[in-house]
């Protein structure tokens, strides 16, 4: 039998199930409400369950493999381990800039860095889809649903 520490992608769903069952402890503190007017605690509680039960058929995977199957192998080399790291890396620079320099300029560099860590050729694709991504989101949230973004130093 594998042990968990040998296979960081076990880990890694041992992980996602503990996380979900936290968060689906944590939302029954908040409250569902119903289903015409859900509670604070609904969407948490709904993420965790699917969390829950990808992570638990995953670990049922991997544990009971069939013979001769690809499924033993790993899931992901080492370009896709320094791709995903990449872009946790820049979900972080996201939200740690977000307050100096403004929701639009930052969603801007965040989806043209995403664009090009998954690949993109070319840097006018990425740049167009940075712009048009930005520019729908913040009308989206900030126009349409009057959600009050960060606006950083553009709107000092």
């Amino acid at each position: 039998m594998k042990t968990a520490f040998r296979n960081p992608e076990l880990l890694f769903t041992l992980a996602l199930v503990a996380m979900s069952l936290v968060i689906l402890m944590m939302s029954f503190e908040l409250g569902f409400g119903s289903m015409k007017e859900p509670g604070p605690g609904f969407f948490p509680a709904f993420t965790s369950l699917l969390g829950l039960v990808f992570g638990i058929l995953l670990i049922i995977r991997y544990l009971a493999p069939q013979k001769g199957s690809e499924s033993s192998k790993a899931i992901f080399g080492k370009s896709e381990v320094k791709r995903f790291i990449a872009m946790i890396a820049t979900f972080c620079a996201w939200i740690i800039l977000m307050p100096w320099l403004g929701f639009i300029i930052v969603t801007f560099l965040a989806t043209l860095a995403f664009a090009k860590i998954m690949g993109e050729k070319g840097w006018l694709l990425p740049i167009l889809l940075a712009i048009g991504g930005s520019v729908f989101i913040y009308l989206l949230f900030d126009v349409w649903f009057y959600a009050d973004l960060p606006r950083g130093f553009l709107g000092k």
